[in-house]
């Protein structure tokens, strides 16, 4: 009930709204029988709030009708405000023209006197920068006279201000006296400078007193510091010339100790003579550089037969110096992460884990990090005077690596890495070949590096096919089964890291020619290999189980009471004894590479007997049996833990599981049996197992035939 007076109270309220429903009011005054009890009393209640509301427009009526008595008064009224306001407003309008127009007339008479005063300020400007150009040309004149060459770089670097402003009006016949000074002054300083040079820095000492000859020189902003560094460089490195301009290759290794000494002798005598942002002994390894590729190219130029000992030497070294260059002037810049960029992957390891935690706080917080770059302009300024007779080189590149490849096939067993599992001359092949890039990069060729990279690919097939040649045709001892287990490693390592040898040599040569680097023909050919070694250890294990697959296939074997086996005897013993072998030293790719072409084996020998022996029909349900405890055999030796890998497995029993089933059905069934149940159902495949079963006959084959295609039919045209 308190609910419905609640209603009826705000009955005004609902009322009002344009959506009112009368029967769903009275549905919420009354929701149930219960509260027609309280129906009358309802009742009174909303006949009281209609008596409030009739007063209420009765009241607002009457309200109504007394101003009605007085709405033209006021309407009088309010016609009369109007009226005033709008005259009020054009007089505020009035008012704001005339102050506008007052406003303009005093802007009019300011802006010549604006006008005036900026001119008057330029021109005050001007006068005193022209009063301070004069000065500063008198003090120039003076500071050289004196030999103060601290003032006269900052008089040079003013003057070069003023003329900067003054160059609108360098036709001004004010300042051309100025100007005509001031070359003349710069020149004259010149002079000076080239002289207190000649004595001071040529003659073999050089201390902190020659800075402010060097501030002088770089006041005037033009090739003077350059001048000035190729021409100390040249005076500095004049006894190179003289001592090695005619020497032979043998002496290149004695160049770069020269050089070196060289260096040493700058750092002692001239190390603050310079200003260290001019980089001195950076320059002078450049020009040392430089002319020792002019006298590299006139040495190989005029040698009438080349020793091709002393050329490969001396390239050596020369990369060697080049290397060393690089690093020595290397320079520092701090690295950003990019906020886009993903996460690289880091290895699962301590270290790992804290290098992945440092990148993300880096990344995070934009922490830059110091990288060092290396100066690889030094790469190959020398060396490329070798280029023209890169032939040699790679000819000694290839004899080098030949003679791994020889040492592996006359000692392989001495070539086994136990801790990698792999044959350790396939690290010092790709060591080799990485180096040979790096080296082969000073020639700074871009068809040197493909010439070279043609060469490694073609060393890479040799040395693979090698690997396969030496693993033993006939695997008895164990020391057989790892040797071809690491060789197997061997070959699959090489497969995954051709692809960085050719982003190696990509990153050395044009984005243009970098399409020509294909490693499809090698990687095809290391693939085909690590085919044939894997087949040639499953072919040795199946050798050695030859007999007792046989003996399922024939069921010609006895069960060992001893043992309590369900399989030939010796089998799973030769299989377990193999694979605790290949276990531990084949990789797992290579296991799972073996697994399946090994279980085909199996599978295959298994059926090869079964097929060419009588009477296989009654033997049938041992045999299949029999083959499911080899599958389960085959499972644990060859490590199928995941349901794809025993996958793979059943499917190759499959089939021969299919073909017991069919041997042990009724006549009637063979065709319908063989085709709901063979993975891949063929007449000829049916037809073999029907000879099998004893039908060999014309008659019965052609009677079979015709079954299977009828079958055949009626089960296309249920799936269809």
């Amino acid at each position: 009930m308190a609910s419905s007076i609640l209603d009826i109270d705000n009955i005004d309220t609902q009322l009002s709204t344009s959506d009112f429903n009368a029967v769903e009011y009275i549905d919420k005054l009354l929701p149930d029988d219960g509260s027609l009890i309280d129906l009358t009393k309802t009742i009174q209640k909303i006949q009281a709030r209609m008596q409030q509301t009739t007063e209420s427009i009765r009241e607002a009526v009457r309200s109504n009708s007394v101003t009605g008595n007085n709405s033209e008064a006021i309407l009088k009224d309010t016609q009369n405000a109007i009226s005033d306001l709008s005259g009020r407003i054009q007089n505020i309008r009035g008012q704001a023209v005339n102050t506008e127009n007052v406003v303009s007339q005093i802007c009019k008479d300011i802006k010549p006197l604006d006008n005036a005063k900026k001119n008057l300020t330029t021109t005050v400007t001007t006068l005193r920068r022209l009063q301070m150009m004069t000065t500063t040309v008198k003090q120039l004149e003076i500071n050289i006279e004196q030999l103060n060459y601290s003032n006269c770089a900052a008089n040079i670097l003013a003057l070069t201000s003023f003329i900067e402003y003054f160059k609108k009006y360098e036709t001004a016949p004010q300042l051309e006296p100025l100007l005509s000074k001031f070359y003349d002054l710069k020149r004259k300083l010149r002079n000076k400078i080239n002289t207190e040079l000649e004595s001071k820095l040529y003659s073999g000492t050089g201390t902190e007193a020659n800075l402010p000859i060097c501030a002088v020189i770089d006041a005037y902003a033009s090739d003077f510091r350059s001048n000035t560094i190729e021409m100390f460089c040249d005076k500095f490195l004049a006894p190179y010339e003289d001592a090695y301009r005619n020497s032979s290759l043998s002496e290149m290794q004695s160049r770069y100790q020269w050089f070196k000494q060289r260096a040493d002798f700058f750092n002692r005598q001239y190390h603050c003579a310079f200003p260290k942002e001019w980089r001195m002994l950076y320059h002078l390894a450049r020009v040392f550089c430089q002319k020792t590729t002019r006298h590299v190219k006139n040495i190989l130029k005029n040698e009438t037969q080349l020793d091709v000992k002393q050329y490969l030497r001396a390239f050596e070294v020369t990369v060697k110096f080049e290397q060393k260059m690089a690093e020595s002037f290397a320079t520092v810049k701090t690295v950003y992460i990019d906020e886009n960029a993903s996460m690289p992957d880091f290895e699962n390891s301590a270290e790992g884990i804290r290098q992945k935690y440092a990148w993300k706080q880096r990344k995070e917080q934009h922490l830059g990090e110091i990288v060092k770059e290396p100066a690889n302009e030094f790469i190959g300024i020398i060396a490329c005077a070798f280029a023209p007779h890169i032939d040699i080189y790679l000819q000694a590149e290839k004899q080098n690596l030949e003679k791994i490849i020889r040492n592996t096939e006359n000692y392989p067993d001495s070539d086994i890495d136990n801790q990698s599992k792999t044959m350790s001359s396939s690290t010092t092949l790709i060591l080799a070949m990485k180096s040979c890039i790096d080296k082969c990069a000073g020639f700074n060729v871009s068809q040197s590096l493909r010439d070279l990279f043609k060469m490694l690919k073609g060393l890479l097939k040799q040395y693979v096919v090698m690997l396969t040649r030496i693993i033993p045709t006939r695997c008895k001892k164990d020391d057989h089964y790892i040797l071809a287990c690491c060789i197997a490693n061997t070959s699959s390592l090489l497969l995954s890291i051709v692809d960085s040898l050719a982003t190696k040599v990509k990153s050395l040569i044009s984005h243009k020619k970098r399409r020509k680097i294909k490693v499809e023909d090698v990687k095809d050919s290391v693939g085909a290999e690590l085919r044939k070694q894997l087949f040639i250890l499953i072919d040795a294990i199946i050798k050695e189980c030859e007999t007792p697959l046989a003996q399922i296939g024939n069921n010609q074997w006895q069960p060992n009471d001893i043992e309590n086996s369900r399989l030939p005897p010796k089998l799973a013993s030769i299989l377990v004894e193999r694979f605790s072998i290949i276990s531990e030293w084949l990789s797992n790719d290579n296991m799972n590479r073996l697994r399946t072409s090994f279980t085909q084996k199996v599978v295959a020998a298994v059926r090869d007997a079964m097929f060419r022996s009588k009477g296989v029909s009654q033997s049938a349900p041992r045999i299949s049996i029999t083959l499911k405890e080899l599958k389960i055999l085959v499972e644990e030796c060859t490590n199928a833990e995941s349901d794809f890998a025993k996958k793979r497995i059943d499917y190759e029993f499959v089939q021969i599981q299919t073909e017991l089933i069919i041997l042990c059905c009724p006549d009637i069934a063979m065709t319908v049996t063989y085709i709901s149940k063979a993975p891949k159902p063929t007449k000829e495949h049916f037809l073999s197992i029907v000879r099998l079963r004893g039908y060999t006959s014309q008659e019965d084959q052609a009677k079979f035939s015709s079954e299977y295609d009828k079958q055949s039919a009626i089960l296309k045209n249920e799936l269809g």
